[in-house]
Formats: C-alpha cells, structure tokens, sequence
C-alpha cells in the first residue's frame, strides 16, 4: 500500500490528506500519521454504511454544511471547507446541444508514465495541460 511506503519515508508527513475513496480510509489506524480524508459526493446508502463503520479511524472534511449534515453519527467531520469555485462565472445552459467548452471533470489522467491531476474531460486539455 502507498501509504504505508509514505510514511515509512524520511522525513515523516505530519498528515496524509486523502481524496481517493475508501482505501486511505479504511487503513488509517494502521499507520501513526494521521489521516484527514476530504468527502466527495452524497451520502449513498453503501457510503453510508462504510463511514458508520470505519468513521472513527480518520478525520473527514466536508465540502458543504449539507453534506456535513448528512453524515453518519459515527464520522468526525472535522471542517467544511468548500470548493473555490465563483458558480456564476460558469453559467447554467438550459437546452444545448453540446457541452460547454467550460464543462469539466477533475480527476486523475494518465499518459504512458506520467500520473497528474487535471481536466480530464476538456476536449483542449491532458496531461501536458494538467494543474500541478
């Protein structure tokens, strides 16, 4: 597991911060530094059931008040901390046909070797045009 090989790297993280779904999550009382895992989505049932139950192993941060409230009792929700996006600088489009040039997915692309987080979905960008 690559957390596992993080922490045991010098010099030592003081946190590991997660935004990759269950994994990190599950594992974090198996490793000392401390893990603070950002919320991505609604509370599904099957999402709900997993944060009951491994709820007390890390610290999760939340990206609305909203989907803090929905939160099982069991999960820490430490924080609300929301995505710095000004919404009216990407107006809603009702009606057409193809998708905005401003429509996006963030997410991981991959390109023979090289790994980066970046607008996966925009027609213009990839790899070479991914936010570092």
């Amino acid at each position: 597991m690559r957390a596992l090989e993080l922490e045991q790297s010098d010099p030592p993280f003081d946190v590991l911060h997660d935004h990759c779904g269950f994994t990190a999550f599950a594992f974090a009382d198996r490793i000392s530094t401390p893990v603070v895992h950002t919320l991505h989505g609604p509370f599904r049932p099957d999402m709900s059931a997993f944060y009951a139950r491994h709820g007390h192993k890390a610290v999760a941060v939340a990206l609305s008040r909203y989907q803090a409230e929905q939160a099982p009792a069991e999960l820490e929700v430490a924080a609300v901390i929301g995505n710095p996006i000004v919404v009216d600088d990407f107006p809603f489009r009702h009606g057409t046909a193809r998708r905005s040039a401003t429509s996006a997915r963030w997410g991981r692309t991959s390109s023979s070797s090289t790994r980066a987080l970046g607008r996966s979905s925009c027609p213009f960008a990839g790899p070479s045009r991914s936010v570092s």
